[in-house]
């Protein structure tokens, strides 16, 4: 096929059935990758999250711009200090996503005082991150997990997608949203 031949599908586009020029432009890379923005944190909230060595970017708030292939350890440790004003039990955090922009996945959790687990859809993997005593965070305080990532691709190699955000709410009142977009290859 030419390149004329496909150019009148519009630029990117191509035949179904041109599966050798399609997969030369196919990027995405097999594993998961996540990116986040701090979207806004309160003054007297600091955080900071912080990923196993897999980051192609640190700034104040840790590690961004991640990616880990399959079988690899999914490390995570958040750390938060509140500066004396710490997180009490009913404080929380709560994350809503879309999966291929069109299938919700929602979490409601507690900063402190209980486990919170979490079912992560597509991937099939499941994860307890541990609820630290309250109160927590009076000065930088830190909890860690993993997320166990198979061997193989769950999605057979086809990109799926997850975007949305975590809030911290005390008090219910937000003190951070952080914006995230993933990738399941």
């Amino acid at each position: 096929m030419s390149d004329s031949e496909i150019s009148k599908f519009g630029e990117g586009a191509y035949l179904v059935n041109d599966v050798e020029t399609f997969s030369h432009n196919v990027k995405a890379q097999s594993g998961i990758s996540i990116s986040r923005t701090i979207d806004t944190i309160a003054d007297d909230l600091s955080l900071v999250l912080t990923f196993n060595t897999h980051c192609e970017e640190q700034d104040e708030n840790g590690g961004n711009k991640c990616h880990y292939n399959w079988g690899d350890d999914l490390n995570v440790t958040i750390t938060m200090d509140t500066h004396g004003t710490p997180f009490q039990l009913g404080d929380g955090v709560v994350g809503k996503f879309k999966v291929d922009y069109i299938i919700p996945w929602k979490f409601d959790c507690k900063v402190c005082g209980e486990d919170c687990v979490l079912s992560f859809p597509v991937i099939k993997q499941s994860t307890t991150i541990p609820g630290p005593e309250c109160p927590f965070a009076t000065d930088a305080s830190s909890v860690s997990f993993d997320v166990p990532l198979g061997d193989t691709s769950p999605v057979a190699g086809i990109p799926t997608h997850f975007s949305g955000h975590i809030t911290v709410k005390k008090s219910d009142i937000a003190v951070a949203r952080i914006s995230v977009e993933a990738t399941v290859v």
